[in-house]
């Protein structure tokens, strides 16, 4: 896209701006600098861009100009510094060193400027040739300007004022701004002007002060001849020079036959034949004569002369029996056919088809041909019918000649009944069934080109046909091609046969004995189409047995898409949970929007190794098991977190965090008027238990911080703990020794600590190795120092390295693989949650 270039006027006195002229930034052009009478300034885009975008006609130009200019600049040309430009205009008065303006009103400026160095601006003269930098700019001359860019102060003061008042419409200021202009150039100027404004009045004013009574004399004449005032200006504009002006508003309204006088008079004879032929075709014949008289009366008779006269006086000869005048006139009108025959007739028939081979006119080979094949020329025949592309008849005589080599390709040029011709009489030649087979399955008859192939034993040729065959073939056929390829161990190419053929049954069944990979391009063959003639019922069985299919296999995605196409939802999840793919197990849990689809991904993400240490699972978990109406499985998730804080972290707080929330979850369940006797006597028992969890889980949590408060006091509750403690209790009589040795460790009593360990290890049945999940290292060393009891081998062994907050054994899922699969198919209260 080109940025566009507005000049306006304005002032005071007007309200809204008023256009002057308007036209798109040239190509080569970076930015637009500025405006000066009678000039608008442009930056030149550096070579470097031209050349990375591949612009190499441009480049070229611009790559040529910058040489020039560096030529110019290093040969003692004016160079502008900094100290020579005036403040308030930064670009400096080229007009004295720049060339003649191009008709276009573009010019080029050559502008070398020096750019300030750090200890100041460089000389003029100055030699040092590194610190010059050149710029490059390209000036075009305003529209009410052109031929005026070398004049005085005055007279560009003037023409300005004149352009203003005659584009805001004053006429009178507009003549009065330019009475006291004498010069006729300024005046050709503003009838050119006049020439865009259609303002023919001022026009006759301009053409008088011009001295140009002639051009005067044909716009009088236009005004009194046409009624258009466009044709008035058109006229105008070609008595000035300005074609293309002329033909603008010759076109714009509507006079054709002046913009083909106008070409005609520009010796343009191929544009005004252009618009004759699709403008104004009653003008045809009068520009075509018009065009003859012209080449005539330069000398170019042969040019014109029309070409069908010299076709008539051909004929007119050849009538007459002058054969070898009326041969050179077919040369000149170009009529190859009838220059054929007239050859034929004088026996010439090497020359006819030198001929036809060099021009390739298909009248003339046809021709020839058939004088070929009246001679018994049957070689030349077939060939010259080939190549005037008469391909029906180099078959029939292929056929009748037995060219059976030939007659397979010219067939499968030809039309359709042309390859069914060749492939009937093909049939009969045994040498030739295989080729007989191709232009049947080429010519869409697959059904008779498969039987072929089984009658004669083509099966090469089958190879081939069995890639396109389609449900319209005989369905008997079809079987005995995947029998045929089952037979050649080609299970796969038996598969696509029948798949082709919509026997998707029998195609499943072969997949399934023959192991044969699934594809998805299979998979698509394989899809019967909704619009199709199975019923729903059958539709959705066959997709069922490929989602199967794909599950044995190992394509679980593939199965997920079948099984969702057949609407088991439940079936493509669990596909993709053996897939593995967590994203697409949440994004499809997330679409499905069904509450044992959510329960599934939701027992999906607890099997994950990283769920306790991602937030997001564990959000999406939580999400998953509310959304699911799950409240159970929502509650033991809360649990098995519990469980997780206890045993990773050693986070009693925590863990009780976590409880309390399992314990709103079953507690909203159980206030929820859906739910029936069975199911809150279960959820009743679920809620006791948790909140007895949750209070010792408080109690511990609370006891460890009264250790900085009351030791005395946290060591009876320890004590009461560890004989309140049962098998099975989520508090850990580890966690709670560990916070005594601790506690007699800092206060250096290392005596009771190392009584109190041996309780630990006698309590728990454990050896020092199992300590250290307790208990960090140099605490037990600490012990063993202070008291000089040399530490067991247990301990001494590398183990893991615990600080209290160490697991006891391997962290197992609350949810085991069945549970994913069957999403809590117990939870009865689920539903009513």
């Amino acid at each position: 896209l080109f940025t566009r270039v507005v000049s306006l006027f304005t002032s005071a006195d007007q309200a809204h701006p008023v256009v002057l002229e308007h036209f798109p930034m040239g190509f080569q052009h970076g930015a637009l600098l500025g405006l000066e009478v009678p000039y608008y300034y442009f930056s030149v885009r550096s070579p470097s861009f031209f050349y990375h975008i591949k612009c190499d006609l441009v480049y070229r130009l611009v790559n040529e100009q910058c040489q020039r200019r560096r030529d110019l600049a290093t040969n003692s040309r004016r160079l502008v510094s900094d100290s020579t430009i005036d403040d308030g205009l930064n670009i400096p008065d080229l007009t004295g060193t720049c060339a003649e303006p191009h008709p276009s009103g573009d010019k080029s400026i050559d502008c070398a400027t020096q750019k300030k160095r750090s200890d100041g601006p460089l000389s003029v003269g100055s030699s040092s040739s590194s610190s010059v930098k050149i710029h490059y700019i390209n000036r075009r001359v305003l529209r009410d300007f052109i031929d005026l860019e070398r004049a005085d102060g005055s007279t560009r003061e003037a023409m300005l004022s004149f352009s203003y008042y005659l584009t805001m419409g004053e006429m009178d200021a507009a003549f009065k701004a330019m009475k006291f202009i004498k010069s006729p150039a300024v005046w050709q100027n503003m009838a050119r002007m006049c020439v865009n404004t259609c303002r023919l009045d001022v026009a006759r004013l301009c053409l008088g002060k011009m001295g140009n009574p002639m051009a005067a004399l044909m716009v009088r004449e236009a005004r009194s001849r046409e009624p258009e005032a466009e044709a008035h200006a058109g006229e105008l504009a070609i008595q000035l020079g300005m074609p293309n002006e002329a033909e603008r508003l010759f076109t714009q309204c509507g006079r054709w036959d002046l913009v083909i006088r106008l070409h005609q008079s520009l010796g343009q004879w191929d544009k005004a034949l252009r618009v004759a032929t699709s403008h104004n075709r009653i003008a045809l014949r009068a520009t075509h004569y018009a065009y003859a008289k012209e080449l005539e009366s330069m000398g170019k008779v042969e040019q014109a002369i029309e070409q069908s006269i010299y076709r008539w006086w051909a004929q007119t000869l050849e009538a007459q029996g002058k054969l070898d005048e009326a041969r050179t006139y077919y040369v000149q009108a170009k009529d190859y056919l009838s220059l054929v025959r007239v050859l034929c007739c004088l026996g010439r028939n090497e020359d006819a088809e030198t001929l036809c081979n060099e021009t390739g006119d298909p009248a003339a080979c046809y021709h020839l041909a058939r004088q070929m094949e009246a001679n018994g020329g049957i070689e030349q025949a077939i060939r010259l019918f080939t190549r005037a592309k008469a391909y029906s008849s180099a078959v029939r005589l292929c056929k009748e000649h037995n060219r059976n080599d030939h007659l397979y390709s010219l067939a499968q040029l030809g039309r359709v009944e042309d390859m069914l011709e060749a492939a009937t009489h093909l049939e009969s030649v045994p040498a030739y069934a295989n080729k007989a087979v191709l232009l049947f399955h080429k010519a869409g008859h697959s059904g008779r080109a498969v039987e072929l192939a089984f009658q004669t034993r083509q099966y090469a040729a089958l190879q081939t046909v069995a890639s396109s065959l389609d449900d319209k073939i005989d369905p008997t056929l079809l079987r005995r091609c995947a029998e045929f390829f089952t037979q050649n161990n080609q299970f796969d190419r038996a598969v696509d046969v029948l798949a082709a053929g919509k026997q998707y049954w029998d195609a499943l069944k072969l997949c399934a004995e023959y192991n044969v990979r699934i594809t998805d391009g299979l998979v698509d063959k394989l899809t019967p189409p909704p619009s199709g003639t199975l019923s729903d019922s059958e539709r959705t069985g066959i997709l069922i047995e490929l989602g199967e299919l794909c599950m044995s296999q190992g394509q679980y995605h593939l199965a997920c898409k079948q099984f969702t196409q057949a609407g088991s939802r439940i079936a493509a999840m669990k596909a993709l949970l053996r897939s593995g793919d967590t994203s697409k197990i949440i994004f499809f849990a997330n679409v499905s929007k069904q509450k044992e689809i959510y329960v599934m991904a939701a027992n999906y993400l607890q099997t994950l190794n990283d769920w306790r240490s991602n937030t997001d699972y564990m959000r999406t978990i939580v999400q998953f098991y509310t959304r699911g109406r799950a409240p159970e499985s929502l509650a033991s998730f809360y649990e098995a977190c519990a469980h997780a804080e206890i045993e990773e972290l050693g986070s009693y707080e925590k863990a009780t965090g976590a409880l309390t929330e399992a314990y709103k979850v079953l507690l909203k369940a159980i206030n929820s008027t859906t739910t029936n006797e069975s199911t809150e006597l279960r959820l009743q028992k679920r809620l006791t238990q948790i909140k007895t969890k949750a209070t010792m889980c408080k109690e511990f949590a609370e006891t460890q911080a009264l250790f900085s408060v009351d030791p005395l006091e946290a060591m009876r509750n320890c004590q009461a703990l560890l004989e309140n403690n049962e098998p099975g209790d989520i508090l850990r009589p580890g966690d709670i020794y560990a916070a005594m040795i601790r506690e007699f460790v800092s206060k250096g009593k290392y005596q009771p600590a190392l009584a109190c360990m041996q309780e630990m290890r006698e309590r728990l049945n454990c050896t020092n190795q199992s300590v250290l999940q307790y208990i960090d290292r140099n605490t037990l060393e600490t012990i063993h120092r202070a008291i000089d009891v040399p530490m067991p081998e247990e301990a001494k062994a590398p183990g893991s390295k615990p600080n209290g907050n160490e697991i006891i054994g391997p962290t197992e899922s609350p949810v085991s693989e069945d549970d994913i699969l069957d999403a809590s198919a117990s939870n009865g209260s689920d539903d009513s949650y």
